[in-house]
């Protein structure tokens, strides 16, 4: 999927919840054809989207063009195991979530996670300007073999699906690393401005 393009189940998704949702309907499962040979599931994004409208265990389907009769069928929580805390909440109560959640919060044991946890969790701080296309901002670090730190913040977009998250904006240096050092990462942490550690 390119960037900012919206895929076929965000519309289907948002077709529903303009027209079946608010007479009360609910979906019981996601179906996904393609027309490459093999099948393909939902992408991050959708899946994330997927987790803010549907329950976990709405079964998605995946079918290709090559054998359509050859389908595989997952819950979402096998898709996306570790959905957001914020999901199906408004600004104000995830602002509020994220609040006393964050009054329970310890930093991680290890000491390379640690520092990495500190690293994204200060850049998180760090971008309150985009608090006002979002009230919570999210960062990253990755921790590399040599114990060098790399930091990215994430990039809000208006518009759902134009937001360049955190982790995705790590590549370049992880690449890097790889290439030019013979490394790689002991540890990814994305973090939020009010110091909760998410999935990437």
């Amino acid at each position: 999927n390119i960037r900012g393009a919206i895929c076929a189940e965000r519309i289907a998704l948002s077709r529903f919840q303009g027209e079946e949702a608010g007479r009360g309907a609910k979906l019981q499962r996601v179906v996904c054809v393609t027309d490459a040979p093999g099948k393909i599931f939902p992408g991050p994004l959708c899946r994330e989207f997927l987790t803010s409208v549907c329950d976990a265990d709405v079964e998605v389907v995946a079918s290709g063009s090559g054998n359509p009769s050859a389908w595989e069928a997952l819950p979402l929580r096998e898709l996306f195991p570790l959905p957001s805390p914020y999901r199906r909440r408004k600004q104000d109560e995830m602002v509020e979530l994220a609040k006393s959640l964050s009054l329970k919060l310890a930093p991680p044991n290890d000491e390379g996670a640690a520092a990495a946890y500190a690293a994204a969790s200060s850049a998180a701080q760090r971008s309150a300007r985009q608090s006002s296309v979002f009230p919570i901002c999210f960062a990253a670090a990755v921790r590399f073999g040599d114990g060098s730190l790399s930091v990215a913040r994430e990039l809000k977009g208006i518009e759902y699906g134009c937001t360049v998250d955190a982790v995705s904006l790590l590549l370049p240096a992880i690449v890097s690393a790889k290439e030019e050092r013979g490394i790689g990462p002991d540890c990814i942490m994305q973090v939020d401005s009010f110091g909760l550690a998410h999935a990437p």
